[in-house]
């Protein structure tokens, strides 16, 4: 027993040898088939605030994006003039300079922000606190209006968004219901340019990325919609400076170029009067401008049937006419060439028989 048992302890040294090759190779075919990635490539994956911007925007450019006092999101743009600069560094800094813009205004996980912190660069949602809007989409951080005249403004602004609904067309070929009606709504931005003079264009960027932040429309259309009705205004007021730009979604009813308009009421008005007044002043510009819009409770009206041109007003009847008319002339001429060559093939040789002529070269003949 003990021989067979030593026996079957024993193990040959070629099997021992195998055995141990075997686990020193584990490790190494482990990296083959799952290679651990190096630093290099954990670098290049984009963040979770990236993908958090992502799923609200798909084209969101975040590559470069970067966390601000853990409580919001920047994104570099590729914008010149946007962010005011000293004189030391508008020197060293080329005009194409990537400056660093707000991407996610209203993420402030709970925590306050300060009125110092507030800027154009990182203007608030119109929900966060520090707007003091009365639930309307109406940001007045830094106190121009009184809290009478903010109540007042959303009053207003909620009773001509209740007069004025605009016809959305169909987006995604509906079959049955090409059209629907919803408010347009118009935001207010009254913010303060620290720093050097901002251009309109300048500031017409920060009412963009202002109103694509708000998202108004969204007890319509879900947050981060790619399409949906151009409904939504902003006037962005910079009332120390008396600056006043209004952005739009697209010319679809209003137009930034012809809201011109309402820009220089809010401007008039600021001189003449009141922030309040010249806010209010502006609004109702903005909604007077609207081409067609319908009261709520009313139905839709008819779509519009263009009038057939009339022929004296349309310049191209007269040539179809002359065209026309030589058509008919040229068929009149063949037809009676036609039948005059007809009448000649069935007469002349009768007509010839009769004359002398004729006769005598027969008879010469014959």
């Amino acid at each position: 027993m003990k021989g067979q048992s030593s026996r079957v302890r024993a193990m040959p040294c070629w099997r021992v040898t195998l055995v141990g090759i075997l686990f020193a190779s584990a490790p190494l075919t482990a990296n083959g088939i799952q290679p651990r990635p190096v630093s290099e490539e954990l670098q290049t994956l984009p963040s979770i605030d990236c993908l958090e911007a992502r799923l609200k925007d798909p084209n969101a450019n975040c590559d470069d994006i970067i966390p601000q006092d853990g409580r919001t999101v920047r994104v570099i743009f590729n914008m010149s003039q946007v962010a005011p600069r000293s004189a030391s560094h508008n020197q060293s800094a080329s005009s194409e300079e990537s400056v660093i813009v707000r991407f996610s205004m209203n993420e402030t996980n709970g925590q306050e922000t300060s009125v110092r912190d507030i800027s154009l660069f990182n203007f608030p949602n119109y929900k966060a606190p520090a707007c003091r809007n009365n639930n309307a989409p109406v940001c007045d951080p830094y106190g121009f209006l009184s809290v009478t005249e903010g109540k007042n403004l959303s009053l207003e602004l909620e009773k001509l968004r209740a007069q004025h609904l605009v016809i959305c067309e169909d987006l995604i070929s509906e079959p049955i219901d090409q059209r629907h009606l919803q408010p347009f709504y118009v935001g207010v931005a009254i913010a303060q340019a620290n720093g050097a003079e901002l251009s309109l264009s300048t500031l017409r960027q920060y009412g963009h990325l202002i109103l694509s932040e708000w998202n108004m429309d969204e007890a319509y259309a879900a947050n981060g919609q790619l399409m949906r009705c151009p409904n939504q205004a902003l006037l962005l007021i910079v009332p120390d400076r008396s600056q006043v730009v209004l952005v739009t979604d697209s010319c679809r009813y209003v137009c930034e170029e012809k809201g011109a308009a309402a820009s220089q009421v809010v401007t008039s008005s600021l001189h003449r009067g009141s922030v309040a007044d010249a806010v209010l002043a502006g609004v109702r510009s903005v909604y007077d401008s609207l081409p067609l819009s319908v009261p709520q409770g009313e139905a839709m009206p008819p779509l519009a049937v263009e009038a057939p041109a009339s022929p004296e007003s349309n310049a191209e009847t007269w040539v179809l006419f002359v065209q026309r008319a030589v058509f008919a002339f040229a068929v009149m001429a063949l037809g009676f060439s036609l039948l005059v060559g007809l009448l000649v093939m069935c007469f002349a040789p009768g007509l010839a028989k009769g004359h002398r002529g004729y006769i005598s070269r027969h008879e010469a003949l014959n």
